[in-house]
């Protein structure tokens, strides 16, 4: 699946989230989500908190956890690869809105390196394999992007500098 592939899966989790279900998008093997808990994965993680699972799980690893207190996925379903992929990129980008000094919060963050990326939407949970190592390819266009929004935050007299 090429990055802008991965876009369409935004889509479909916003009309999901519309729906009330919040569950993800089928499986890259083509199976449906099914909503498990943690224990499927996890068997003594406590508290137990519900999760997606592909519904051929566990012949199919892909799983996804959902956002806290509900059952709206984080996410797609991603296997073991994916998963330690989407971990390297938050790894490698986290600490470009987290770290103290910047003038961004995290939802500014994923604005400007979606636009870097030339993408309309971004969210690590719903990237591919070619989509984090992108990502992460252009962390420094994006740390250099934040630098100057920084900027112009700071000081918007100097705008016609940047």
């Amino acid at each position: 699946m090429n990055i802008q592939a991965a876009w369409s899966d935004c889509d479909v989790r916003s009309s999901a989230m519309a729906g009330g279900t919040g569950a993800p998008p089928a499986c890259a093997c083509g199976s449906s989500p099914r909503l498990a808990d943690t224990r499927a994965v996890w068997p003594s993680l406590l508290p137990v908190q519900p999760m997606w699972v592909c519904s051929r799980f566990p012949t199919c690893d892909a799983y996804v956890r959902c956002h806290d207190g509900t059952t709206e996925a984080m996410g797609s379903l991603a296997g073991r690869r994916l998963r330690r992929l989407r971990g390297l990129a938050h790894q490698r980008v986290d600490p470009l809105w987290q770290d103290g000094g910047r003038v961004v919060d995290r939802d500014m963050f994923y604005r400007i390196a979606a636009e870097v990326m030339g993408i309309s939407n971004l969210h690590i949970g719903y990237l591919d394999e070619e989509g984090c190592l992108r990502l992460m390819e252009r962390a420094p266009q994006i740390e250099a992007a934040l630098d100057r929004h920084a900027a112009l935050v700071l000081h918007p007299d100097n705008a016609g500098a940047l």
